[in-house]
């Protein structure tokens, strides 16, 4: 994925114009129709270097066929948290035409589990989604063992 953003003058009034160009990748053919692929798959995706003493978020995008389209660097955080914001997960999605989306962070600890925080922010992001028409179809919790998906466990939806 490339995305550019230029800042122009309008030519009439001298505003500043926004313009943004987003050229998407070919999906490779990947069809991540499970929790279990989706985590495998974005594993890969996380610093590497960093992976055991500091949480990451990711998001990545997908293409109706569930196949990949991009996936961004949300946020690195401490070595239990990591704080996203909204506004900037759907102003990717949307300037971006996303149609279905994933958020993922790692827990360095190895713990397999959603935080009471992990849900609250996943049913916010849920709510936020139904209202740009967007499918949220999993937040999946990642460890260098395992992974928690909260569509698996019945607590994406509210």
């Amino acid at each position: 994925m490339k995305i550019t953003t230029i800042f122009e003058k309008h030519r009439s009034k001298g505003w500043p114009e926004l313009k943004l160009h987003f050229q998407q990748a070919k999906a490779k053919g990947k069809v991540l129709n499970s929790a279990e692929k989706l985590a495998k798959y974005i594993r890969k995706l996380f610093d590497q270097g960093t992976f055991d003493t500091q949480e990451e978020a990711i998001l990545l995008a997908l293409n109706h066929l569930n196949q990949p389209v991009f996936y961004y660097r949300l946020a690195k955080g401490g070595k239990d948290i990591v704080d996203t914001d909204p506004r900037l997960i759907f102003q990717v999605l949307i300037c971006t035409s996303t149609e279905r989306f994933v958020v993922a962070h790692n827990h360095p600890h190895g713990l397999e589990m959603a935080s009471l925080e992990d849900v609250k922010s996943a049913h916010a992001l849920h709510l936020m989604a139904n209202l740009f028409d967007i499918e949220f179809v999993d937040s999946l919790v990642i460890t260098r063992r395992g992974f928690y998906s909260l569509a698996e466990e019945g607590l994406l939806w509210l």
